[in-house]
């Protein structure tokens, strides 16, 4: 039974108790107990009162030492918490234990002022610490956390008879123990790591302000001093003598060749002479045949007019139903008006709503007029379209609609794929680039009568170089006709630049779309997700998840109707369509530029009843392309655009907002058909402060393509003073950046004309960059593998198929491709080479499929890749520098003797990329003073880091096993977020390959280091250097340089007449001699022990 039962009797009581203790009552019970080694008290609740309003009661029990009685003590009034009785409970029990025990809640007893003594002491010793912004023990935590040492501490912390005991028990760096007793364990542990503090403070691993010293101020300088002494390589003494050899022989072949090549040339212009007299002879008797072409002109004008009147008599109910369908598009109402402007006017612009028929009904109007006054062959009409996509199926309908059959009077040329009429009289489908090209090249230009540009308001960089040269053209044939049509045009400023043109305007077939934005899209569709409608541009994102619950609404809630959604970039495409996942009924298709043309069109077939048809879209769909059955939008508003750093060249991509004008033209995409609705994910707010019109994309993209094709275009004419004529100029600083690029790859010279080595380059359909390695691969003889390349960067396709639950199986599949050699280049020329035998050697279609699907390639990618080869080994024929096609495809012919170097093409592809050339540099010291030896960071030529596409995370990993510090790479693109290059297609190359090849001139420096070094630096980078064991070594390396590139230019600007001249032969042993001793020189490696030189500094040897 239960003696001496004792209640709490008064509030007041408690508090004052309470108050007078710094812990809790419980607490302090159990302290007391333990002090004393009596057996601890036994707390009991219990709960009571309903489930809504619970009440809890506590009982605490214990015995004394001097008492056999059992105490117990109850929580006067019940509570509200368990916590709350149980601290009632406690402080009862307190409140008695203090009346028995003066000393409670102490162990022994201790005067008031002995207690208040211990406190202030306590108190006191604290403050040697207070100004921490940490605790000490939390200070050196973080310390071992850091130095990965953290098992190397031991804290034990137990009750005594004088309060709490804290040990410590340290390790490293050096052996350290100490123990206190403290009041509170917070105190004892605070006070014992402070000792360690201190400890570790006098041994100098911390300085006076308490901050860790990983490393000796000492080791941080000598470590500095180490990162800068760059990678040695070391030349054999026998290859040395054979370079100083083919050197001297150089010097004595090319001043003989230089004079037989100057007897050449005079010969070659009297030679030019006498066949420019006889041609001239011959044209003045050739009127003949020109009365001949009159005949047939006009005999395929008749032709013309039959067709078109059995057409128009035809009572075939698809043509009849073709017949009214056109008769019903607002385009029609403008017909008389357009025909009747162009008779006056040699440019008009029109402007038609996104559905009125302008692209399929103007160049019909026009040329049926034609066709009606007998004179259908005078009409040649070329309509350009800024996709291929776009401008075959605008080609495709038209010809449905004349009930034609494509290449009758209805064609298309775009790159890699054409359908050409073969008689005049016809209407050709083109994109800019293809057109700006036969203008170059051909003289075809003076047969068209219209040129019609489509879409005119996307300002493309070849659209707006289009427009330049259609104004100065027009100048010299006042018979051509220029029209401008676009769905949302800033019509004044077209009409403006081409001298106040008239504007002719027709309203669209569109019916009522209902728009939503967000927050209110949320409410519709019931989503309780948080999303920011509002964000700041620099971080724009695209709401996957929303979009996807948006698409997946939609298909559960509205009737049947096709949805399109607009995205700003693949990876977004490739998101939302792995969120929306295998929903029933849903067909979902992705449409972007980068897909082949085959896999493009499958957005135009229809679906099988009962299934909805979901296309994901980036703004190629805004106006190029017209899907039948869509009756849903769901808009991002978003779009991916490049920004060009003026000083650099380079670019920035960033998602951001689409202009106004076309967020109306994507809402427009709902109301072709029927009425429809449009889901923006975005504010009001956020579309009124969009930009108007967007802005043109030669002010924000890289020039130097564009540079050369407008050097190609006006020959005769300064490039960068042409351009400043476009309609909105680039900046002058992005045009003198391309500029000089082009000087330094030697296409241009000072003067802004094409070099002789330009003169080739602007044949070739791919960049300056890869132009000029096409080039030196033909002295290097590894065409077909540069081929390879150019043809894989240019085509913009993916290899590798890129389904979602395939990506880790072809990231295994890329780093066994790239392999040791650590370059991406040369993995990309093999997987090229493997898909041209495949398809070669495989009889049937499916050992072809097999092999691809067996390596997770993408044939389709493939076949363009392929076809884009080839038509990079025509234009090298074309352009004169080879003979035919099958010298550079075939690789065992002479011209691909070395393809299997892999030296040897990163050489070439060096010539190329200019100055596209980082190194790595090994350790680093953070902002704590930390060294860290086995940090990697690679570093381009302004110093910056970069980041590496694709093969990233394996490349980098692997640092312990690469043979070289040097890389090579395609283009880079700056990642605001990250503040570093990401770069596309890297490549591990030998030192010497940069100092032979790189646009980076090569000088030697001196430096004092602690002992003498021959350091030769590559332009006025400090990181991007190399030594050589003596001066005559870099001297070699220099003179060497200099006859390479003097042999590359003698070859390249007379390459016909050095084929022909007596002393060929000469030149050809010269030329073998030479790839022989460069095929070893550019295989130098760096010395092993210069990748491994900071083992040493690891925190150990700061602590030894």
């Amino acid at each position: 039974m239960f003696h001496n039962v004792i209640l709490t009797r008064t509030n007041a009581k408690r508090s004052a108790l309470l108050a007078e203790n710094e812990f809790h009552p419980k607490g302090a019970l159990f302290n007391f107990f333990h002090a004393m080694q009596w057996e601890v008290p036994s707390f009991t609740t219990t709960k009571t009162g309903s489930a809504h309003r619970p009440m809890w009661h506590c009982r605490v029990t214990f015995r004394l030492p001097d008492c056999e009685n059992v105490f117990a003590f109850h929580s006067a009034v019940e509570s509200v918490t368990k916590r709350e009785a149980e601290k009632r409970a406690a402080l009862s029990a307190c409140q008695f234990l203090k009346e028995k025990y003066d000393h409670f809640p102490q162990k022994e007893r201790h005067s008031a002022a002995s207690v208040e003594e211990s406190r202030n002491c306590e108190e006191e010793e604290s403050r040697e610490w207070s100004h921490l912004e940490k605790s000490p023990k939390s200070i050196l935590y973080e310390f071992l956390h850091i130095s990965n040492k953290l098992e190397f501490a031991e804290e034990i912390v137990e009750k005594t008879d004088g309060g709490m005991k804290a040990s410590l028990s340290v390790s490293w760096p050096f052996e350290f123990n100490t123990s206190a007793t403290r009041s509170s364990r917070k105190r004892a542990v605070a006070v014992v790591y402070w000792e360690w503090l201190r400890t570790l403070q006098r041994a100098g691993h911390f300085d006076h302000q308490f901050k860790p010293v990983f490393h000796s101020e000492e080791q941080i300088r000598t470590f500095k001093r180490f990162q800068l002494i760059p990678p040695k390589v070391v030349i054999p003494s026998d290859l040395q003598a054979r370079m100083e050899q083919l050197i001297r022989e150089y010097n004595v072949l090319s001043t003989t060749l230089v004079d037989s090549l100057e007897r050449y040339r005079i010969k070659g212009i009297v030679n030019r002479w006498l066949a420019d007299a006889g041609e001239n002879a011959l044209v003045e008797e050739d009127d003949i045949d020109d009365r001949l072409d009159d005949d047939k002109c006009l005999n395929r004008s008749h032709r013309l007019y039959v067709a078109a009147q059995r057409l128009l008599n035809s009572t075939d109910p698809v043509i009849e139903d073709v017949r009214l369908f056109r008769r019903q598009l607002p385009a029609f109402i403008i017909k008389s008006e357009l025909l009747t402007t162009l008779e006056d006017h040699q440019v008009v612009v029109v402007a038609g709503d996104t559905g009125c028929g302008k692209t399929t009904q103007i160049p019909q109007f026009i040329f049926d007029d034609y066709v009606a006054k007998l004179k259908g062959a005078e009409c040649n009409i070329v309509v350009t379209q800024p996709r291929r996509i776009s401008a075959v199926s605008m080609a495709n309908r038209i010809a449905f609609e004349r009930a034609e059959e494509l290449g009758e009077t209805v064609g298309y040329n775009v790159r890699l794929s054409r359908c050409l009429p073969t008689l005049p009289g016809s209407i050709v489908f083109m994109t800019p680039g293809t057109f700006l090209r036969s203008a170059m090249f051909t003289d075809k230009v003076e047969t068209i009568s219209h040129v019609i540009i489509d879409e005119v308001h996307e300002r493309d960089i070849l659209t707006d170089l289009l427009l330049v040269y259609m104004k100065q053209k027009l100048a010299v044939m006042p018979s051509m006709k220029l029209i401008l049509m676009s769905a949302s045009i800033d019509t004044a400023k077209f009409s403006s630049f081409f001298d106040n043109c008239p504007i002719i305007s027709t309203s669209g077939r569109l019916y009522e779309v209902e728009e939503h934005f967000m927050p209110d899209i949320q409410r519709i569709i019931g989503s309780e997700r948080k999303t920011e409608t509002t964000v700041p541009t620099e971080v724009l994102e695209v709401d996957v998840p929303l979009v996807a619950d948006v698409v997946s609404w939609i298909h559960g809630n509205r009737p049947p109707g096709d949805i399109l959604c607009f995205l700003p970039s693949w990876n977004d495409i490739s998101s939302v369509r792995t969120a929306i996942g295998s929903v029933t009924d849903l067909v979902v298709l992705p449409c972007h530029s980068k897909l082949p043309l085959a896999e493009q069109r499958r957005i135009f077939d229809r679906v099988p009843s009962g299934q909805r048809k979901v296309v994901l879209a980036t703004n190629i769909a805004e106006t190029s392309i017209t899907v039948e059955n869509i009756r849903y939008v769901v808009n991002t508003g978003l779009k991916k655009a490049g920004v060009l750093a003026t000083v650099g060249n380079w670019l920035s991509h960033r998602q951001q907002w689409a202009s106004q004008s076309s967020q109306i033209q994507r809402k427009g995409r709902a109301g072709r058909h029927c009425e429809g609705e449009c889901f923006h994910i975005f504010s009001r707010e956020d579309m009124a402060n969009m930009p108007a019109f967007e802005t043109p994309a030669v002010q924000t993209a890289p020039l130097e393509r564009l540079l050369l094709m407008t050097k190609a275009l006006f020959q005769a004419s300064d490039p960068l003073e042409m351009l400043s004529r476009c309609m909105d100029p680039p900046s002058p600083q992005g045009l003198e950046s391309a500029r000089r690029l082009l000087v330094g790859l030697d296409i241009f010279d000072e003067k802004n004309e094409l070099t002789n080595v330009g003169k080739y380059v602007a044949h070739f359909g791919c960049h300056p960059f890869l132009g000029i390695a096409l080039l030196y691969s033909i002295v290097l003889r590894c065409v077909e593998p540069i081929l390879c390349i150019a043809s894989v960067y240019e085509s913009g396709e993916d290899f590798f198929e890129s389904m979602p639950d395939e990506k880790s199986e072809v990231q295994d599949l890329f780093n066994w491709l790239v392999g040791s050699s650590y370059s991406y280049h040369t993995a990309m020329a093999n997987l090229c080479r493997a898909a041209a035998e495949s398809s070669a050697s495989s009889a049937d279609n499916f050992d072809r499929n097999s092999f691809f699907a067996t390596n997770l390639l993408s044939h389709k990618a493939a076949n363009f890749i392929l076809a884009l080869k080839e038509q990079f080994a025509e234009e090298l024929t074309r352009s004169g520098i080879v003979e035919h096609a099958d010298s550079v495809l075939s690789h065992h012919a002479p011209l691909n003797s070395f393809s299997n170097h892999a030296e040897m093409l990163k050489a070439a592809l060096a010539s190329g990329l200019y100055e596209n050339v980082a190194k790595a540099v090994h350790g680093r010291v953070d902002y704590r003073g930390k060294i860290d030896p086995d940090a990697v960071r690679i570093r381009e030529c302004s110093s910056k880091p970069i980041r590496i596409r694709r093969l990233g995370k394996t490349f980098m990993k692997d640092n312990a096993n690469w043979w070289s510090d040097w890389f090579l790479y395609y283009q880079k693109i700056w990642n605001e977020k990250s503040e570093n290059f990401v770069v596309d297609g890297l490549s591990m190359i030998s030192p010497v390959v940069a100092l032979l090849f790189s646009g980076l001139k090569p000088v030697v420096v001196n430096e004092s280091f602690e002992e003498p070094r021959v350091i030769i630096q590559l332009g006025s980078v400090t990181h991007l250097r190399l030594q050589v064991e003596t001066f005559t070594e870099a001297e070699l390396l220099l003179r060497f340089r200099t006859i390479l590139h003097s042999f590359v230019r003698l070859f390249l600007e007379h390459r016909l007449a050095v084929c022909e001249l007596p002393a060929n032969a000469d030149v050809n042993a010269w030329h073998s001699k030479m790839l022989d001793i460069l095929s070893e020189v550019v295989t130098l490696k760096q010395s092993k022990s210069d990748l491994h030189r900071y083992d040493n500094f690891s925190i150990e040897s700061k602590c030894s």
